[in-house]
């Protein structure tokens, strides 16, 4: 009797003693999630749910700067999914275990071309699209490491034989210019001019050397296809266009080669700009690159020799 009674006093003290504790709660944390597309820009309006192990959903819509906020969210596991019209739903799975914590989500454009995809490569176009135009002009900006500002090069070509260039250093002073009209050359600067006729100027020319550059252009865009990321370009020298993106980091330096192609029309799928750019990974300074733009594509340009 007394060991009995011995056993009951213990496990009274003991439930006596637990008495004095709250009761466990559930821990809770503030959870954002960060939506962004394939190109890291943040989207906005996106609907953001986090769903339980138990089916419960917590719905979120994402702010201006991509961020979907949820507050006083239990530990635990949860299945994270986005959704907007223009965009392939996004998927993810997290771990809450913390009073605050961020999570990045990436969502696809429908018009996109991830790398490596290779879809809609068609749209980049070829090099028959230039030596199919009658006439146009185009521009060449080539800034050089250090420099603030670009040199420039502009030019046209109307067929079967007339064409001109311009060529101006970074300070913007004409460095020379040439006109080719009826099989007659005049080219020079300022007060000195030089007039080739006949044979001596049939062959000579500026074009050739801007064609064989972005033909190579599009030739190596279409060869690496797979590569580029397309988004839309907006409008560029007045054509709305599509963009395609690719880079690559090269010992420190990151090259970003760009192509803009237009949409629709007569002239869908010609390349409208096209951006190569060179810039150091640890100095902002250190920036180089060319920019070639087409464009007044088959109007009339009216060449003459001045």
């Amino acid at each position: 009797m007394k060991r009995v009674t011995a056993v009951l006093l213990v496990l009274s003290l003991l439930l006596v003693a637990g008495c004095g504790k709250p009761a466990p709660t559930s821990q809770q944390g503030k959870v954002s999630i960060l939506v962004a597309d394939d190109t890291g820009a943040s989207i906005g309006g996106v609907a953001v749910t986090l769903t339980d192990g138990d089916g419960k959903v917590l719905s979120a819509t994402s702010s201006a700067d991509g961020a979907a906020v949820f507050n006083a969210v239990a530990y635990g596991d949860y299945d994270v999914a986005s959704s907007m019209k223009g965009y392939a739903d996004g998927t993810d799975m997290i771990t809450v275990d913390s009073s605050s914590q961020e999570v990045s989500l990436s969502m696809t454009s429908n018009t996109a071309n991830s790398a490596g995809s290779g879809q809609d490569s068609t749209a980049i176009g070829d090099a028959s699209i230039i030596d199919s135009l009658t006439s146009y002009r185009y521009k060449w900006t080539t800034l050089s490491e250090g420099d603030t500002t670009a040199s420039v090069v502009e030019g046209g070509t109307e067929k079967p034989a007339s064409e001109y260039y311009i060529m101006r250093d970074k300070d913007g002073k004409t460095q020379l210019e040439f006109y080719k009209v009826d099989g007659t050359v005049k080219m020079g600067s300022g007060n000195s001019w030089q007039t080739l006729t006949g044979d001596e100027a049939k062959n000579f020319g500026y074009g050739d050397t801007f064609v064989t550059t972005l033909t190579g252009s599009y030739s190596d865009m279409k060869s690496k296809s797979s590569d580029y990321k397309k988004s839309d370009g907006g409008s560029v020298n007045g054509y709305d266009t599509d963009k395609y993106t690719y880079s690559v980091d090269v010992n420190g330096t990151t090259l970003t080669s760009v192509g803009y192609f237009i949409k629709s029309g007569e002239f869908k799928g010609a390349m409208t700009r096209y951006d190569i750019s060179y810039q150091n990974d640890k100095d902002a300074t250190k920036r180089s690159g060319f920019t070639i733009d087409t464009y007044d594509l088959n109007k009339s340009l009216g060449i003459k020799l001045p």
